[in-house]
């Protein structure tokens, strides 16, 4: 250090309260000076006048910000330069497996080559050894520097333009002149930006560049360390490197700019750790000064030792004064630039590294000046930037003694902070804002109100199990402050009022009541009960939120009940997964289980002394209401569910997934505690139909072996009789199928076959009599029915569907009794009278057209479980025959009928029942037996004329369906019904593409579906799909189904371009995604079997097919002079184009080229060069052409007989001799006379690029 040190006067004359770095000594040349003011007026000139702007403006735009700066960091013309050549240079690169090192041809005055061997003893080659000592290296350098400043110095300037992966040098000379960091950048930007992108060493993914970069940045960082007590406060390195690394980090050169970014944010860390140290030195100093000097013997006249602490306080003011300007140097000149670089990557970055310098120097970072960068970054465009700047202030949050420093910061951007993790398109960064303001709300930053708090636990229930997730802890911290601390408190308090009041209960006691909770006796709360309860007061306040926000919307009373309570499972199973890694009281199923056995109505506490009660009573203070004791019981079915698949061990770590032993183990100790709980839930609950929703589901998470381990087979036949009791009598279709599901668990169990029989039995005698007497002395067909006669019946009929399911109930239905008819004729009366479209009677007519299907499956269930066709199955057989033509009619008229207008549903499942039965009786059980008169007479394939009804029936939906979606694109109030109707729809769709799968319909008809691709829903799309990877299993199978199926690809691709194709450039979006769609699928199909490849000439086809279709409607609109049609026919050639790639023989190119010749001269067209309209043609020709060219062939037409001429142009290459014969009798093959062989007569020759290359070596 070259500081004058003559005497201690001077010393203090150069401490001024505002140290200038232009006071110092000057020991080195003036051009570093310049360079340095040059390089920082250029900058502040750039920079805005933000430090002065107006402190309300929070919400800033990122987008402003890269505008403003937009010229500093790369010009327009750069931009689109690197708009075209950054992905080729990247990958060219990648390929050779190194980086692309720039260089530059043109001489220079300035610059200078760097030598390719120059033995390893440049700098840059010793940093990027793998056996580096980084510190070493830093130590010689050190060395070399203390003697040769200037020549060290440039080694260490051309070490970082080395590092930029450029094989360029400052020189020696003009090192020495003035304004060198300019004039160089200025040169080498010049010609750089002239050159195509390449993969610069800091951000490529190999092995040596990631070396690099960590020794590189390594090597500053232990720079700045080594020199750090003198060197540093030189005048000199800091203020060198300052100004090339500034002037680089300005460059739009993005390798220059991106490497000297993060030299500059590494130096800056290594500044702040030195700073944070200086300053807490200084601090020490400056106590042990104030403690002398308050010594009695030193306030005369100051001790020798007083002065020295003075002048090392001095000296640490001097320099921390000095670090403070340098941190402040190179934030303004590159870190407020780099954070609103048109990089993504340099901006995030810029955010991580200011996260950094407040943690290591918070004093002097931690202020809004500085924490205001983030607030801006909330709102840049790129998602990894606003994740990093949410991530950077939830780290400096939980930092103790922040909180000071960051309320003003917390308070101006937190409005964009809840913004962000509302409503934040990105995932990530919702979750990350999520987190910022749990961590707040934890910290007690006070800074989310009430209804902050409330928008962000709503979030709970979100469909996004990440936002879940996320926003558990913060609900998690919401509850326990808010609900179970307060809620302890009053508990205590009650009971401690309770034990007071004690003694007048003692009556009660002797007369055999059952006692109090231990709490009232102990006057301690039950922690698990207080939180179950809190729990259920939260579920509550979500669903009343459901249902506020519905009638905000206008909705009616019963919409809202019915949406509510369909929501309901959803909102609670979604809050209990997500806080169930939080709270381990949610794993206590047993504590759960035990609180609601208990009697929490107040009628019964208050009647007590008046009747006898079976259930436990509990104490006032824990009661809970009817809402939360409903949605508790929701929430103890949930915790059931995830419990048996994620135990319920409270362990803190990451939970593991368990294996089917564990959690078959977990399901009989959840089993074992049930068996004792659950009758008593099922009694106390059965007047409840919202709880029995629940609880009724239980039986299906247990594992009922356990009642025969524990001997309880008179409990399990409880069971059952509730479980029947409970269908019998529900009415709500929710519960009836909940119950419907339990009871097929219980039959499931064939070990308790014994027991189920008989109850079974009775149960489907009961039901099968329900329908019965409900239709009994009605005319199904033509009677009005009542409000009652309608839900009798439709209950009646409900719980005869859901118990066909899993029950043959056919046997009963065909008993007559009483009754002249059978309930199989009365189930098809009410179908028959679902034509005539009566709203209300929507279930009823669902449900008896499922019965009746079910009664066809399950007859033939009978049959093929009889393979023997004993008196069983024939007796089946007969009553099947019978019935089959009866039933099939009977959804043939609901589908076809036209003077009568089924509702929209009714017909839509009418037509998938319709296809399963013809699928059934279509089906291999009954073609395949035709020696058997019983089951050969049942065979019924679809007739022709039906399969025409069908399509039509389909194709009229579909009009439907597509006028409907631009209605609702024009009427926003009509989206609601849309999404209504798409299920049903889909379903639609889903059948008709299952009957072509199945052969119910012949494959020409798949063109009405495959033509809707892109046209439709997106779920539509999956369907075609599904169903176009299934048709081309046929493609192998013959050449005649083959041909049937491209035949109808074809089809489908010509009614797909007719439907929207006009003037528009998007207008043949959807129908060349179509031709993608299928040319891949018969791609994959050749990849995945390569023996039974798809024939070549069914693709031929296509081609052939597909011009004389194209041609042939181009001639037509020229004779009639419609110049526009002609040019929109003329675009069907860019569909085939997509085809191109499956041809893979010369001999079909050159076929489709003499098609192509005669068509356009049969149909009278000329191909006009110029014409934008043969523009498509033009492009189909070249894709052809290519197939040719990869084996060094082309057309020629001049020659119409010959096949393929070799190209003149191509250099032969060598082949070995072995081959060579072979390949020269093919060639003059392709060039004999037309008199001799004809193109029809060529061989096929597979065109095969890896081949041509192996013979072509």
């Amino acid at each position: 250090m070259a500081r004058s040190k003559s005497n201690t006067s001077k010393q203090k004359a150069s401490i001024n309260d505002s140290t200038r770095r232009s006071d110092r000594p000057k020991t080195v040349p003036e051009l570093f000076m310049s360079q340095k003011q040059f390089a920082i007026a250029a900058s502040r000139g750039e920079q805005d006048d933000s430090d002065n702007e107006n402190e309300s403006d929070s919400n800033t735009s990122s987008d402003d910000s890269d505008n403003e700066t937009s010229s500093d960091d790369e010009p327009s013309t750069h931009k689109q330069q690197k708009k075209g050549s950054k992905k080729v240079g990247s990958k060219a690169s990648q390929k050779k497996g190194k980086l692309t090192k720039v260089r530059l041809s043109n001489s220079s005055q300035l610059l200078e080559q760097v030598a390719e061997e120059d033995n390893n003893t440049s700098l840059y080659d010793m940093v990027t050894s793998k056996t580096a000592d980084i510190d070493g290296l830093v130590a010689v350098w050190v060395n070399e520097y203390a003697s040769h400043k200037v020549e060290s110095l440039r080694e260490l300037i051309n070490f970082i333009i080395r590092s930029c992966g450029c094989m360029m040098a400052v020189t020696a000379h003009a090192f020495k002149g003035e304004d060198i960091a300019v004039n160089a950048m200025k040169e080498l930007q010049e010609e750089l930006v002239k050159l195509p992108h390449h993969e610069y060493p800091i951000i490529s993914k190999s092995k040596d560049s990631k070396l690099l970069k960590n020794n590189l940045l390594e090597f500053f960082q232990s720079l700045v360390e080594q020199c750090q007590h003198e060197i540093i406060f030189d005048g000199t390195l800091i203020e060198t490197l300052q100004s090339w690394l500034t002037t680089m980090s300005s460059s739009v050169y993005r390798p220059f700019r991106h490497t000297a970014t993060l030299i500059a944010f590494k130096i800056t860390s290594a500044l702040a750790t030195i700073s944070e140290k200086l300053k807490d030195e200084l601090s020490i100093v400056t106590r042990q000064l104030r403690t002398e000097s308050a010594k009695p013997t030193n306030r005369a006249r100051p001790s020798a030792k007083i002065k020295q602490l003075q002048q090392r306080s001095e000296k640490l003011e001097t320099r921390r004064k000095d670090l403070e300007e340098y941190l402040n140097d190179f934030f303004e000149s590159v870190f407020v630039h780099r954070s609103r670089d048109v990089e993504s990557i340099i901006r995030n970055e810029a955010i991580k590294e200011l996260c950094v310098w407040m943690q290591l120097y918070p004093s002097y970072f931690i202020d809004n000046r500085h924490l205001r960068h983030f607030g801006w970054a909330f709102n840049d465009q790129n998602t990894l930037v606003r994740s990093e700047a949410l991530k950077s202030v939830t780290r400096l949050c939980k930092i103790e003694g922040n909180a000071a420093n960051l309320h003003e910061f917390i308070g101006r951007f937190k409005a964009r902070v809840e913004e962000i993790a509302l409503y934040d398109i990105d995932v990530s960064v919702r979750v990350h804002a999520i987190g910022l303001c749990s961590e707040l709300h934890t910290r007690k930053y006070e800074m989310l109100g009430t209804n902050e708090q409330r928008k962000l636990s709503d979030l709970i229930v979100s469909d996004i199990p990440r936002v879940r997730k996320s926003v558990a802890p913060f609900v998690k911290t919401l509850i326990e402050k808010e609900l179970v601390k307060p809620k302890l408190i009053e508990v205590n308090d009650s009971l401690s009022g309770m034990v007071v009041d004690a003694p007048q209960h003692d009556n009660d006691s002797r007369r055999g009541r059952p006692n109090r909770s231990t709490a009232t006796v102990a006057a301690s709360a039950n922690t698990a009960w207080v939180t179950f309860k809190c729990i259920a007061s939260f579920l509550v306040e979500r669903t009343e939120s459901a249902r506020s926000s519905l009638q905000n919307n206008g909705q009616d009373s019963i919409d809202i009940d019915e949406t509510v309570s369909r929501d309901t499972q959803h909102i609670v199973s979604n809050t209990i997964e997500a806080l169930w890694g939080q709270m381990k009281d949610l794993h206590d199923f047993k504590a759960m289980s035990d609180y609601l056995s208990r009697d929490h109505s107040r009628v019964q506490q208050n009647s007590r002394r008046n009747s006898l009660s079976t259930a436990t009573e509990i104490d006032e203070c824990y009661r809970l209401t009817e809402d939360e004791e409903t949605i508790l019981i929701t929430a103890f079915v949930s915790c059931l569910k995830i419990g048996i698949q994620r135990g319920f061990e409270k362990s803190s770590g990451k939970e593991k997934k368990k294996d089917d032993q564990q959690i078959e183990e977990i399901r009989n100790d959840v089993s074992r505690h049930l068996v004792q709980f659950l009758p008593s839930l099922l009694i106390k609950h059965s007047d409840n139909a919202s709880r029995m929703i629940q609880l009724v589901s239980i039986p299906q998470l247990m594992n009922l072996s356990v009642y025969l381990e524990l001997r309880m087979s008179k409990e399990y036949e409880d069971l059952l009789e509730s479980l029947m009791k409970v269908f019998l009598r529900a009415t709500l279709p929710k519960l009836l199928r909940n119950c419907a599901e339990s009871l097929k668990h219980i039959a499931d169990a064939t070990y308790l076959e014994d027991v189920n029989r008989s109850q079974l039995i009775e149960l489907q005698e009961r039901v099968v009599g329900q329908v019965r007497d409900s239709c009994r002395g009605k005319d199904l067909a033509t009677a009005r029915f009542t409000v009652d006669d309608v839900h009798s019946i439709s209950v009646s009929m409900l719980r005869l569907d859901y118990l066909s399911n899993f029950i043959d109930t056919t046997d009963a239905m065909d008993e007559t009794e009483d009754i002249s008819t059978d309930v199989t004729t009365l189930v098809g009366g009410v179908v028959e009278r679902s034509v005539y479209g009566y709203e209300k009677e929507k279930q009823m007519h669902l449900s008896a057209m499922s019965v009746l299907f079910r009664y066809a499956a399950w007859k033939c269930n009978t049959i093929v479980s009889d393979p023997e066709m004993t008196s069983v199955g024939q007796q089946a057989a007969a009553k099947l025959n019978k019935r089959r033509d009866w039933i099939v009619d009977k959804f043939v008229d609901i589908v076809t009928i036209t003077d009568v207008n089924p509702l929209t549903e009714i017909r839509h499942a009418s037509f998938g029942i319709l296809v399963d039965l013809y699928w059934l009786f279509s089906s291999d059980m009954f073609a395949s037996h035709s020696s058997s008169a019983f089951l050969a007479h049942l065979y019924l394939p679809c007739p022709e004329q039906l399969q025409s009804q069908c399509v039509e029936y389909i194709t009229k939906d579909i009009e439907a369906r597509r006028k409907l979606l631009e209605d609702t694109a024009s009427d926003s109030e009509s989206v609601t019904t849309s999404n209504e109707s798409k299920q049903d729809f889909v379903k639609l769709m889903t059948s008709f593409a299952r009957g072509l799968m199945l052969d119910i319909f012949d494959v020409e008809h798949a063109t009405v579906l495959l033509s809707q691709y892109g046209h439709l829903e997106s779920e539509v799309d999956d369907v075609i799909k599904a169903l176009v990877e299934e048709l081309n299993k046929g493609l192998v199978l013959n050449q005649g189904i083959a041909s049937n199926i491209c035949k109808a690809y074809l089809e489908s691709l010509k009614e797909s371009f007719e439907l929207d194709v006009d003037q528009s450039q998007r207008s043949m979006d959807n129908t060349v995604k179509l031709a993608r769609l299928l040319s891949h699928s018969i791609k994959r199909v050749d990849q995945q079997n390569v023996v039974r490849r798809v024939s070549q000439v069914i693709c031929t086809h296509i081609h052939l097919d597909g011009i004389r279709y194209a041609l042939s409607k181009a001639a037509e609109y020229k004779e009639k002079g419609n110049d526009a049609a002609k040019a929109l026919f003329l675009k069907f050639f860019k569909v085939l184009s997509v085809f191109g790639k499956q041809l893979t023989r010369a001999h079909d190119v050159a076929k489709i080229h003499q098609n192509l010749e005669d068509e356009l001269v049969n149909r009278g067209l000329t191909v006009e060069t110029g014409d934008k309209a043969w523009d498509a043609y033009h492009g189909y020709i070249k894709t052809i052409d290519d197939i040719l060219k990869k084996s060094g062939l082309r057309y020629d037409p001049s020659k119409r007989a010959e096949m393929a001429t070799p190209r003149a142009d191509m250099a032969t290459p060598r082949v070995p001799d072995d081959v060579m014969q072979e390949v020269e009798d093919d060639i003059e093959n392709f060039g004999r006379d037309s008199t001799k062989r004809g193109i029809e007569s060529v061989e096929e020759m597979e065109i095969e690029t890896t081949n041509i290359s192996k013979r072509r070596r």
